[in-house]
């Protein structure tokens, strides 16, 4: 999937939509509330840390913010192939999923983290939107694979 500044949608059900430079500001207080949105994004950049070895090796980098029509967003890393090798040694996952994918994938388990240290109840409706948002992207099987 090619990454734009148009609309996507997830199965015809959830639209995404690419968050344009001048609204970046704005995005993770929405996505994870003003107290807990350091501490989150900084989860999801430890996330794609510990999952991918090609986001190690490039040494972190740019990422791309989406809003979904649900209510929720996530974060996609730039720079990486489209396809990204993908190893939890958590849960023993391993396979390849898109940038797209991997983000959603880092998103959720950063609410996760966040939704432990900070126990709000708008994380954890904003999890819930964004497994929502998961559970009819192409790569389910992948995303919920990985962070089960």
């Amino acid at each position: 999937m090619t990454y734009s500044d148009e609309t996507q949608s997830v199965e015809n059900c959830v639209t995404i939509s690419h968050v344009p430079h001048e609204k970046r500001l704005a995005f993770l207080p929405n996505l994870f509330g003003v107290r807990a949105m350091i501490y989150a994004e900084g989860a999801v950049f430890s996330w794609a840390k510990t999952l991918s070895p090609e986001y190690v090796r490039q040494g972190g980098g740019f990422w791309e913010f989406y809003t979904t029509s649900n209510g929720c967003g996530f974060l996609v890393p730039e720079g990486l192939p489209e396809l990204i090798e993908v190893i939890n040694p958590m849960n023993f996952y391993q396979g390849a999923m898109t940038k797209e994918a991997f983000g959603i994938t880092c998103t959720i388990l950063a609410f996760g983290v966040a939704l432990e240290r900070f126990r709000t109840v708008d994380l954890r409706d904003k999890l819930e939107l964004l497994k929502d948002v998961a559970e009819q992207h192409a790569e389910t099987i992948s995303i919920f694979a990985a962070i089960d």
